[in-house]
């Protein structure tokens, strides 16, 4: 949001940045921060040379003059190119408290509320020292390339409440909404005495660091006021416990006013478009209270008292009841007990960062570490210590320096180990070859036979061939799986057992079906090799689909199999089949390694789509060419402009439902959408249309609390007629992770019984299954099941239909493209979300540029740079075989002490893991590092 305008705490409870422009906008705004009845800002953190200082007020000259980057004189601190009138001239970051802690400040009495104050701002305090010392840099030199680092100047100014908006019983009032806005001056002196403009990117890059740390010193002074916390969700968000959940819905009213905003634009929550969500909190905003001479303020905190006693609550009782949660046995832990809490919490920031990824920023470690120490009592400092424990330790090893920045970026000894390792093993079986005896001549005449081109026929002999290992890598379409027939054919001609695997049971079937060989989900041929039941015996041949998919960690353990076999004297081969180039494997690149080492067939002949042109469409976006695919779509007339999330949803099922009744005895067009919002929506929409055409049931049978494979809570409501999905193996049905069903009947059992369950029956194919909810539900009783008439990007991989409806937005990239967009034989049709394109549009812009129409240029040039964005992950084999010692932080001037749980002292120093290899691809895999 830009400048000037008043953060909810309801649309981002984070970190909030956003860019300001030149100083005739700020000369228009400077009365949001220097009116009204809020505290007088002050400068929190200044730089050298612009004549204030730390702790004095903001006075409104001094404040304007340095947004236009002018001295007392009134002359340019910058060179003549940044004098234009489109520069910025700051950037706000807004931290905002959560709603328990502004009720705390709006009910308590004087003195509590001054504590809570003091604890917000010593809060946004020590997250913006973090900023300071960490992300203030300038450019300069050729291109800006080189990157000095320089001190923040830094207005800092209180509010405490939200705009005006009408609540639920008709008041009409602010909410209580206490967050603090710190204007950073886009201006620091150099080394040299001369002024630059600051690198903004960095201050953006670091926005989750901020934002953990803020949250993390925030619970650690609210707790030594005597509070309690309760986490509520990732990046140390919290509320304060004891304090009743509808009371702070009541005093949400912004919220809900910015979410039915979100509800017109089929946006289910404002999480999942932040940009838009932003965008309305602008537009739906009403008047600012109004203060000076003439005009009586209002009383705001005897205003928040009395609604709070209309909603049946005593304020002085709401604050009571926070304390005595505070006071709860079971929240009392001993030091040592406190001590071992917070080392268990840091000791399992690393693999949870490598969960994804195999290498991670130094931004990443630190809004790990302090995310995980919100609750403990610990505070921002004990974070920064622990983070040098697990540097000191060994926990995390520093591999090289940001590209871009001085910071390090880390990974740990076991990723490191396990990339080492598979590299090693598979220098090793690349050397080695199995005794097959196989007739190539006979293989070009079957490859003949079944029609197969040039690259795949050579692909064919290299999957014959006696190599140990060997990969087949190919753009989607380009018939890998087809020509997998001859390859299992020949095998077993020659005596060999072929087996499949995926990483998903669904692609494993697929497998199956297509291949008539035994297939399952990786996971599973491992978990039966764990407990005596070994996968790899003689003369197996092991062909894993979709191999672009998998981990380092799974890859190093299905070659750790095959070694283990061979050792055993066994003769097996292992055949890789799939694209590095589509959706990326969730952790690190596991084919990109033992690819850089074994080499691989190309097959990028696109023989899926019947047009050419459709064909051409595929390649260019594998190519990362997305103008180009663009144009091609464009052309044919395949790209439909919908007004907003909601219009595209609409838009997609009446494509959908046109579709089907033209054509009743085809398969349903497959709707392919990037998020589990976009996917409900459809699945939404799909619903309604079943039932105005009376293939549904008009009202529903059940209702219940599901979750996606991506943790997406949500209510699920079935009746006879849905088409489901199943989200998880269930062996007494026989079902997998992505089989479909339709219902056929839904009983409720017991209707008198209290949380009264049902009895689901299905048909799956021509046999009937019976379940209950619970046989679905997870530890917290959430049901994995799904609507099926929409797929995520990942959901549809390997997935081939006639016709596919895409979703397009401005978080597709490129990997995603090209698997949304090479689904269908026939008709693809993509339907952009216009309102995405012009938020981001309108964000790039200068804000006085702001309220310019975009045209449709602009909007496909904006798609075209997001679908060409790559998102292809780093391995730690990419970066320096040099350990390089970590970042000596600069020493700026002492913020106000930190406190909290005690720093312990330094642990003895431990002699870091051997260092990495360098990879083939350096400069790749930091580029891949930067995009992750």
């Amino acid at each position: 949001m830009p400048i000037g305008d008043p953060p909810s705490w309801e649309v981002l409870v984070v970190a909030t940045i956003a860019a300001g422009t030149s100083a005739r906008y700020y000369l228009q705004q400077t009365e949001y921060y220097l009116g009204s009845q809020e505290p007088e800002g002050r400068w929190l953190i200044t730089g050298p040379g612009l004549s204030i200082t730390a702790g004095q007020p903001v006075e409104r000259a001094a404040f304007e003059r340095l947004h236009a980057a002018r001295d007392e004189q009134g002359r340019s601190l910058l060179g003549k190119d940044h004098g234009r009138a489109e520069r910025t001239g700051g950037y706000d970051v807004t931290f905002s408290a959560p709603k328990s802690v502004s009720l705390l400040a709006a009910l308590g009495d004087p003195s509590l509320r001054r504590a809570v104050e003091a604890a917000q701002e010593q809060a946004v305090t020590a997250a913006l020292g973090f900023l300071d010392r960490n992300g203030a840099f300038c450019r300069r030199g050729k291109g800006g390339a080189t990157r000095e680092p320089v001190r923040l100047t830094v207005a800092l100014f209180q509010h405490g409440e939200a705009r005006p908006a009408k609540h639920e019983d008709g008041a009409y009032f602010s909410d209580p909404a206490l967050h603090h806005h710190a204007v950073c001056i886009n201006l620091s002196m150099r080394g040299d005495g001369s002024f630059g403009a600051l690198d903004g990117r960095y201050i953006y890059h670091l926005k989750m660091s901020m934002g953990a740390i803020y949250h993390l010193e925030l619970s650690s002074r609210l707790q030594s006021l005597g509070f309690a916390i309760n986490n509520t969700g990732s990046n140390g968000l919290f509320e304060v416990a004891g304090i009743d959940p509808d009371l702070c819905r009541y005093f949400s009213a912004r919220r809900h006013e910015i979410e039915d905003e979100l509800a017109a634009a089929g946006v289910a929550r404002s999480a999942d478009a932040p940009a838009l969500a932003a965008a309305k909190a602008r537009t739906t905003r009403g008047a600012k209270r109004k203060s000076g001479p003439g005009v009586e303020p209002e009383n705001r905190h005897a205003v928040w008292r009395k609604q709070t006693t209309a909603r049946g609550f005593d304020p002085e009782q709401v604050v009571e009841a926070a304390l005595l949660a505070g006071r709860e046995p079971t929240r009392s832990l001993s030091p040592e007990q406190t001590e071992a809490l917070i080392r268990a919490r840091v000791d399992a920031v690393p693999r949870s960062l490598t969960e994804t990824q195999s290498v991670f920023e130094h931004r990443n470690l630190v809004a790990g570490v302090a995310a995980a120490l919100v609750g403990t009592g610990a505070d921002a400092g004990r974070a920064e210590f622990e983070l040098q424990r697990l540097v000191t330790e060994g926990a995390v090893v520093t591999l090289d320096r940001d590209g871009r920045w001085p910071h390090p970026v880390y990974s740990t000894p076991e990723v490191i180990a396990i990339e080492r390792e598979l590299q090693a093993m598979a220098e090793d079986l690349a050397a080695c070859q199995v005794a097959v005896a196989l007739d190539p001549i006979h293989g070009d005449g079957r490859s003949r036979t079944v029609g197969l081109n040039l690259e795949q026929a050579a692909a064919v002999r290299q999957a014959t061939g006696p190599a140990v290992i060997g990969i087949v890598e190919g753009a989607p379409g380009s018939g890998k799986t087809t020509l997998l027939r001859p390859v299992v054919e020949h095998w077993t001609e020659t005596g060999w057992c072929v087996i499949g695997a995926a990483t998903a049971w669904k692609v494993a079937h697929a497998l199956r079906d297509d291949l008539g060989i035994e297939a399952r989900a990786i996971d599973g041929w491992l978990a039966g090799a764990e407990h005596g039941r070994p996968f790899l015996t003689d003369k197996t041949l092991l062909v894993i689909d979709e191999a672009g998919l998998l981990s380092s960690r799974q890859l190093h353990r299905i070659l750790s199999e095959i070694q283990r076999a061979r050792t055993a004297g066994h003769e097996v081969a292992l055949r890789l089949v799939g694209d590095r180039k589509q959706l990326q494997a969730i952790g690190g690149p596991g084919l990109r390694i033992v690819a850089d080492v074994v080499g691989t067939a190309r097959v990028d002949t696109i023989v899926r789509q019947r047009e050419a042109w459709a064909r051409e469409v595929v390649t260019h976006l594998g190519q990362g060419r997305a103008a180009e695919a663009l144009a091609l779509l464009d052309a044919h007339g395949a790209i439909e402009e919908c007004a907003n999330p909601k219009a595209t949803a609409v838009v997609m099922v009446a494509a959908w439902n046109a579709a089907r009744a033209a054509q009743p005895d085809a398969p349903a067009p497959l709707l392919i959408a990037r998020t589990n919002a976009q996917v409900l929506a459809l699945n939404a929409g799909v619903r309604a249309a079943l039932r105005r055409d009376g293939n549904l049931a008009p009202e529903d049978a059940a209702t219940l609390t599901a979750v996606t494979a991506s943790g997406h809570v949500h209510r699920l409501g079935l009746a006879p007629g849905d088409r489901v999905r199943f989200l998880t193996r269930l062996d007494a049905l026989g079902v997998v992770n992505g089989t479909e069903a339709t219902l056929t009947r839904i009983e409720t059992l017991d209707p008198t019984a209290p949380g009264a369950s049902s009895r689901l029956t299905a048909r799956i194919g021509a046999r009937e299954v019976s379940f209950t909810p619970k046989d679905l539900a997870d530890v917290r009783g959430r049901v994995r099941l799904s609507h099926a008439y929409a797929s995520t990007i990942y959901g549809c991989q390997g997935m081939t239909t006639e016709t596919a409806l895409v979703w397009a937005d401005t978080g597709l990239d490129r990997h995603n493209a090209f698997v949304a967009l090479s689904r269908a034989r026939g008709d693809t049709r993509v339907f952009v979300d216009r309102a995405s394109l012009v938020t981001q549009l309108r964000q790039d812009r200068p804000l006085d540029d702001r309220s310019r129409e975009s045209n449709l240029a602009e909007r496909r040039a904006v798609l075209g740079r997001g679908m060409s964005r790559s998102s292809e992950k780093a391995s730690t084999l990419d970066l320096t075989s040099a350990l390089v010692p970590p970042l000596e932080p600069r020493r700026l001037p002492p913020l106000p002490a930190s406190r909290g749980v005690g720093t312990p002292k330094p642990a003895a120093a431990v002699i870091a893991p051997p260092g990495t290899r360098r990879a083939r691809s350096r400069r790749r895999g930091r580029e891949a590092g930067r995009e992750g």
